[in-house]
């Protein structure tokens, strides 16, 4: 694929590689043959090939490629990735944007690369050699050209999906009316007619103003509503014999007269009664709607905290509309909490290590109508959803950011920024007693002797134990009495107790990535808990521990409130 980036440091990069037998793929010949994948692990000798020239290419041996080239072709390389697949995403969204719904919106939206700037700066400011300021010249501006491409793209597709709050309106001007006493009156009495139900009656009503619901929906006018309505209520209703003479219209709507026998009379008075009603009812539905329209025009808006979010699934399709409106707030939500949240029963606990796995949520800023209408639905998509008490403050004010913060806390594992208004920068007492109760009883010891004899144990035996979740990570752990090495300690050697020992364990190749379970103290001093959370650990530097419990929501957890971080049983 074309990149519009010149060919840079790749021109001249060359990779080692070899082919397996009579295969045509090339496999890489990493310099770690445990880093191979299984067709190139006995290959002793290979080729040095150039990169440009290597067209098929192991799809396991694809992700070491950027490995084995030097600094400044590796670093040219992850930003050509960034570009082609970015080029990809946007051909991609501009042939769909001609047919876009809301729902089809958000997952484009979702996997956008141009919501991951951060990673893009990063890989851009690691270009170096000669041309290196040229090369972060022309790669920003690829990239802005592709963003504007995108925007364009994206807002033909907004325009496609259509009047996002007609949906909205629908299912709140239906909602209003259905507990009314008399629909409610009407819907029986046809069910009851022909008998329709074993236990209750059919729900007459729910049959008609949904397809109600739906022809509104997809904008169509009056009488296509009202048509749809009757298409329904008739395809259930039109074949079936009258059960109860008693329940029809007294006096009767028809005469008796022109018909064959009293069956084919009352089947016509049925229909007859069928048919008012359905008029009747879509009258109310759409006063119903008119009144819930004016009544948004002066709505106020109102924050929404929504989880899990975005909708991506196809329940989710009533309220994907919602992602138009301003995201305030993208975190991750403690499923312990959400019982506090209407909607479903909270998340499961994770079955491999029975803690707590993140829900990814957010705070939107939404009409009010919309934000009615998310809780209406909620039953229905599973979304646990929740409106702030106030009306929202102004949009891009401090007030407006403080006042989601405030809200997301309610069931927020970690917010970054939470440890800003600590006193000082040492463990509280809760984090200081927490961190004595796992030395002392909660975690496994840590070996101190080599597996193979008394030795002592080596720092990458001790980083492997660590992978393998033999012990935990302690902040400032204390080192062993001098001259003491037990087999079964329960402390750590102090170099390992630095964020450094901590970034040194994580290395270990046997870790592969995986989650770690955090023990971390987290919300806003004074009212801070210690939690549990299994989430991928990104990175380790001097300001703390970067977890990412989801791939949009990345927090930095401060040393002073980290109790400790292992790695999960298997």
């Amino acid at each position: 694929m074309e990149t519009g980036l010149p060919l840079g440091p790749l021109e001249s990069a060359r990779i080692p590689v070899a082919r397996s037998g009579r295969g045509v793929k090339w496999h890489v010949l990493a310099a770690q043959k445990w880093a191979r994948c299984s067709f190139a692990a006995e290959i002793e000798h290979g080729d040095q090939v150039a990169l440009l020239d290597l067209e098929d290419v192991c799809q396991r041996c694809g992700r070491l490629l950027v490995d084995e080239l030097p600094a400044a072709a590796a670093a040219y390389y992850r930003v050509v990735l960034y570009v082609v697949r970015a080029r990809r995403w946007v051909a991609g969204l501009a042939a769909a944007a001609p047919t876009m719904t809301w729902l089809a919106l958000s997952h484009w939206r979702a996997n956008s690369p141009f919501s991951r700037d951060a990673a893009w700066r990063d890989a851009v400011d690691q270009l170096s050699g000669l041309d290196a300021a040229q090369l972060r010249t022309t790669a920003s501006r690829v990239w802005q050209e592709l963003a504007e491409q995108a925007e364009r793209a994206l807002a033909t597709g907004v325009e496609v999906a259509g009047a996002a709050g007609i949906a909205a309106y629908a299912a709140h001007a239906r909602t209003r009316l259905d507990q009314d006493r008399e629909i409610a009156e009407q819907s029986r009495r046809i069910s009851a007619i022909a008998a329709d139900g074993v236990v209750l009656p059919y729900n007459v009503w729910m049959l008609a103003s949904t397809a109600w619901e739906q022809a509104v929906a997809a904008g169509a006018d009056e009488e296509a509503t009202r048509a749809a309505m009757l298409t329904a209520v008739e395809h259930r209703y039109r074949n079936r014999p009258v059960r109860d003479v008693s329940l029809l219209p007294d006096p009767a709507t028809t005469t008796g007269t022109g018909y064959r026998s009293p069956a084919d009379w009352a089947a016509a008075e049925f229909a007859h009664l069928r048919a008012t009603t359905v008029t009747h009812w879509a009258d109310r539905l759409d006063s119903s709607l008119r009144d819930t329209e004016l009544a948004a025009r002066d709505d106020q808006e109102r924050l929404l905290l929504i989880t899990p979010w975005p909708p991506l699934q196809e329940r989710d399709a009533e309220i994907a509309y919602l992602i138009q409106y301003p995201h305030l707030l993208r975190f991750s939500a403690d499923p312990s909490r959400l019982h506090r949240l209407p909607g479903p029963r909270p998340w499961p606990m994770d079955p491999r290590t029975e803690k707590r796995t993140a829900v990814p949520a957010a705070v939107l800023r939404v009409p009010g109508a919309a934000a009615r209408h998310a809780v209406t639905a909620a039953a229905q998509t599973g979304h646990h959803v929740h409106i702030a008490d106030d009306v929202a403050p102004e949009l891009d004010t401090p007030a407006c950011a403080e006042a989601a913060r405030e809200l997301a806390r309610t069931v927020a594992f970690y917010l970054d920024g939470d440890a800003d208004d600590d006193p000082s920068q040492t463990p509280s007492p809760e984090v200081a007693q927490r961190r004595r109760d796992l030395r002392r009883t909660a975690l496994p010891g840590i070996p101190h002797r080599s597996m193979d004899g008394d030795k002592p144990i080596t720092p990458r035996e001790l980083a492997r134990s660590w992978s393998l979740g033999a012990f935990a990570w302690i902040p400032d752990e204390p080192p062993p009495p001098p001259g003491v090495i037990p087999l079964d300690s329960t402390t750590m050697p102090q170099e390992l107790g630095t964020l450094d020992g901590l970034a040194r364990l994580a290395d270990h190749p046997l870790r592969h990535d995986r989650p770690v379970l955090a023990t971390v103290e987290t919300g806003r001093f004074p009212h801070t808990r210690i939690i549990d959370l299994t989430a991928p650990l990104t990175a380790v530097t001097a300001d703390g521990i970067h977890l990412a419990p989801h791939e949009d929501d990345i927090v930095t957890v401060p040393p002073h409130r980290i109790v400790a971080v292992r790695m999960p049983h298997r």
